[in-house]
């Protein structure tokens, strides 16, 4: 009766890292096609909007931090300075160690918030002192 159990257990686990596997393929996927079109100069507010939305959606499960950093600078390559030091902040409070994170921040409040702007470069240069900007 034992072994059975320990066999019953280990197929609940073998299943459950397949299906976990499986949602972060599926999220790879997502973002991977995704991503690169949050670039494009001609992509219109709601196709941004969109793939945003498809960025936000390939976190499901997955504890990679990348899809946040991404979603965060194309707001910055689009000019959404507020909304990408939001994400970035977001993120900060997981991994306040995260130095793109923080340039990210700092990127976002250049000119705007001579204080944030300040806090985080003093954080970038914490974390690496050889940084320049």
């Amino acid at each position: 009766m034992p072994q059975m159990l320990a066999r019953v257990l280990l197929g609940l686990v073998a299943v459950s890292i397949l299906a976990w596997g499986g949602v972060l393929l599926r999220d790879h996927r997502v973002s991977s096609a995704a991503a690169p079109l949050l670039y494009e100069p001609g992509l219109s507010r709601s196709q941004f909007e969109r793939n945003v939305e498809r960025l936000e959606d390939a976190r499901l499960l997955n504890p990679d931090s990348a899809l946040d950093l991404a979603r965060a600078q194309v707001y910055l390559v689009r000019g959404r300075r507020a909304q990408a030091a939001l994400v970035a902040k977001e993120l900060l409070r997981s991994e306040p160690d995260n130095v793109a994170a923080w340039r990210i921040v700092m990127t976002a409040n250049r000119g705007v918030d001579p204080d944030a702007f300040a806090r985080a470069a003093a954080e970038v240069r914490r974390l690496n002192p050889l940084a320049e900007f």
